[in-house]
């Protein structure tokens, strides 16, 4: 994935991202979008891909990163300053407490016509059998991802 460490550096979690960035990048609207990750935990998410693909990202985290693209709340606090394009949410929203609220809040960000992205299971739960059920609707010409992935990431759980 543009923007991060060649494979030998990096984490499993951003291995993951790598992984599913190809599918994550084909439903974004032509950069130089505006796009909106909720919950982009401390290394940052999409968010240093978007960037480097010439996305305006910016990540919502309370464990974010410290930097301009990134603000240190939860998603239920932020008010964007202005309509998203996009919004990116992987691994996150099983974490709030009221989804249906979340998922509302995140309907009034969006532009008319944005698209939402929403990659979400519980990560202590992933294995095998969910990856593989995973990337099958993902794209199901990458169904084998959950094989190599697996492979990447040394197993799953």
């Amino acid at each position: 994935m543009e923007g991060f460490p060649r494979a030998s550096g990096m984490t499993p979690a951003r291995r993951w991202l790598a992984s599913l960035w190809p599918f994550v990048r084909s439903e974004l609207p032509a950069a130089p979008a505006r796009v909106l990750e909720i919950g982009c935990g401390p290394f940052g998410g999409f968010v240093p891909g978007l960037l480097h693909g010439g996305y305006d990202a910016i990540g919502i985290d309370r464990n974010a990163p410290e930097a301009p693209t990134y603000r240190r709340t939860d998603f239920e606090q932020y008010e964007p300053p202005e309509p998203v394009d996009a919004i990116v949410a992987s691994r996150s929203l099983h974490h709030v407490g009221d989804l249906e609220g979340v998922v509302g809040q995140a309907a009034e960000a969006l532009r008319p016509g944005g698209v939402m992205i929403v990659l979400e299971w519980a990560w202590e739960r992933f294995d095998a059998d969910t990856a593989h059920w995973c990337f099958a609707r993902i794209d199901p010409r990458r169904a084998g991802l959950a094989a190599e992935t697996e492979a990447r990431l040394g197993g799953f759980g």
